[in-house]
């Protein structure tokens, strides 16, 4: 079970989730933010539990289809519950131990500050809509929204969470620089 609990975290995933972080991270060095590992480290930590959260419920969620679909590296789910004797549920009660673990761990991140606000949201927000992308209510994947989802959990959320992260300040957006063609356009 252990094995096919690894595999439905899809770790591989896992790995670029953590690069993007590191990204945002170092975005926000860039512009001015200190390096803190432990700050760093707390963020990656409960990013981790919250993605893998999202790719359990996922698996639960896209079972029938898992099944059926001719898998790739970044598509058809991991593949692990369909071809294991592991039930279904297990996937689902995963998902919401590594939510709970990951939520608990953020708020006391949160409580204590070593996660700001604007951290903690893109947290929920990312998880949110990582959940929403396959289960209901929403089911996006199943609506064609799918890759706006992932497009937005990725090239938006993802990166910001780690600027937010590392940044340590709830205004990092108003930090960001603008282009001198955006403020003369207005």
């Amino acid at each position: 079970m252990a094995y096919v609990l690894w595999r439905m975290a899809r770790p591989t995933h896992l790995l670029l989730i953590a690069f993007v972080y590191l990204l945002g991270a170092t975005m926000a060095m860039a512009l001015g933010a200190a390096f803190d590992a432990q700050l760093l480290v707390f963020g990656l930590v409960v990013l981790l539990l919250e993605s893998s959260s999202v790719h359990y419920a996922n698996e639960y969620a896209d079972y029938e289809t898992d099944a059926l679909t001719q898998r790739t590296l970044f598509s058809g789910g991991s593949g692990a519950l369909p071809g294991s004797t592991v039930p279904r549920w297990v996937a689902l009660r995963a998902g919401w131990v590594s939510l709970a673990a990951g939520s608990l761990n953020a708020l006391f991140g949160w409580a204590t500050g070593a996660l700001n606000t604007t951290a903690l949201f893109l947290l929920a927000l990312g998880t949110f809509l990582g959940w929403m992308y396959s289960l209901p209510p929403m089911a996006l994947a199943w609506k064609g929204w799918g890759e706006l989802d992932n497009a937005v959990i990725g090239g938006m959320v993802l990166p910001l969470f780690g600027f937010a992260a590392l940044a340590g300040r709830s205004t990092f957006l108003l930090q960001l620089p603008v282009p001198r063609w955006w403020r003369s356009s207005f």
